[in-house]
């Protein structure tokens, strides 16, 4: 006859309660596990949002740039930034603009609209002061966007990126940040594709600079160049020129906001014979009624508004100071 095995009730008790031990510490691991799982999972799937969003934000910043987005296979369009051609919108403008100006100047001067016919001669001078306007404005507007890129490329630096790793962070930032019609990151954009080609990033900045004769940039290109030809310490070497021509960059803007005041005072004096003669008009017509209606008087209006003219260029190439 086979043994039959006999425990004690409290081995019995025992074993059980080990039993639901470890049944109840597998569940509470399943829990811990499942758990775990589910906020890893929430946590991808918010970082694939947030890099979706991300996506899609810098995508519809690129469709509404001025500049498309260059694919590998794309020619880029490099601009001149030391001449301007006027859009069609901005001919328009201007147009509109004159057909404004000429009349009102016209009835002012000679007290008649066929003689605004004077005015017209000399369009092709307004057509190149104001492309030299829209010219010098790309121009200020891309040092000082070039100086937040300094600012943007010395903090990467700083934080241990190499040259090219700071370029994209740099445009990764700027373009999230600037303006829509900003200037600066299509050619960042145009330096990390050529990049991708082999073409060191400080070679296609040296484009840039040629094209711009903006001397901080010009600057810092060679600056660049030395560092990688001579070697040292890269990193310190940009980071301390980048600085140093941010510095330069800020104080000639000081610089031309004390000049934009003198431009302001020039515009005035400008300006003050047209007022003077419009008072004149209003309260003693009677007494310049001569100089409308005697050819001596039309010579004399005319001989004003050469001098006029002429004292408004010489004040612009005194304030004009680069």
């Amino acid at each position: 006859m086979q043994r039959e095995l006999s425990y004690p009730d409290n081995s019995l008790q025992k074993i059980s309660r080990q039993n639901n031990r470890v049944q109840n510490n597998r569940v509470q691991n399943n829990r811990v596990q499942n758990n775990r799982v589910q906020n890893n999972r929430v946590q991808n799937n918010r970082v694939q949002n947030n890099r979706v969003q991300n996506n899609r934000v810098q995508n519809n910043r690129l469709k509404k740039n001025k500049f498309r987005k260059p694919e590998p296979s794309d020619n880029f369009a490099y601009v001149d930034y030391k001449e301007y051609k006027l859009s069609v919108k901005e001919i328009l403008r201007g147009l509109l603009i004159l057909c404004i100006i000429i009349p009102i100047a016209a009835i002012i001067f000679f007290d008649s609209i066929w003689f605004g016919l004077i005015f017209v001669i000399p369009v092709p001078i307004y057509k190149r002061q104001y492309e030299n306007f829209l010219c010098n404005r790309r121009r200020e507007k891309l040092e000082k966007e070039f100086a937040e890129f300094l600012s943007v490329l010395s903090a990467n630096l700083r934080v241990g990126y190499s040259f090219e790793n700071s370029v994209r962070e740099a445009y990764r930032e700027l373009i999230m940040t600037l303006p829509e019609d900003n200037v600066i990151c299509s050619e960042l954009r145009e330096m990390i594709r050529k990049n991708e080609f082999n073409i060191p990033i400080e070679t296609a900045m040296y484009n840039l600079a040629e094209r711009t004769d903006i001397r901080e940039i010009k600057l810092f290109c060679d600056v660049v160049k030395t560092a990688k030809r001579t070697g040292g310490d890269i990193i310190e070497i940009i980071n301390n020129s980048a600085n140093i021509i941010e510095k330069n960059i800020s104080t000639e803007r000081e610089i031309r906001m004390i000049i934009n005041g003198k431009k302001s005072e020039h515009l005035i004096m400008t300006f003050m014979p047209v007022f003077v003669i419009m008072y004149m008009r209003i309260t003693s017509g009677e007494m310049i009624k001569v100089l409308y209606t005697t050819y001596i008087g039309r010579v004399v209006m005319f001989m004003v508004i050469v001098g006029n003219a002429a004292a408004y260029m010489w004040g612009r190439k005194i304030t004009d100071i680069r």
